[in-house]
């Protein structure tokens, strides 16, 4: 028995119950139970290349097996993928 499978390994859960579970659905601690909330905060890699990601902007998200319309309240923070690993002092140069 393991007590711990992290995203990427197959795993198989027996239930002591007859419960009605399928594709999608959440297990939890009796302790840690999830919230349910109307604000949500998430780290996005965006690569579209037609539209950018910013704030005023209604998206499709998809969590579990669940879609619903989120609002983009605000874009904290932006990382050129391109320049990752790239040191600071060299990003600018130029002939």
């Amino acid at each position: 028995m393991v007590g711990f499978a992290s995203e990427s390994d197959a795993v198989t859960i027996r239930v002591a119950d007859d419960l009605d579970i399928s594709r999608g659905d959440m297990f939890s601690s009796p302790n840690e139970k999830p919230t349910i909330d109307n604000y949500y905060e998430a780290t996005i890699c965006w690569m579209g290349e037609r539209t950018s990601l910013k704030a005023g902007v209604m998206m499709r998200i998809k969590h579990m097996a669940h879609i619903a319309r989120a609002l983009v309240v605000s874009v904290k923070n932006t990382v050129d993928a391109g320049m990752i690993g790239i040191p600071t002092c060299f990003r600018n140069l130029s002939l």
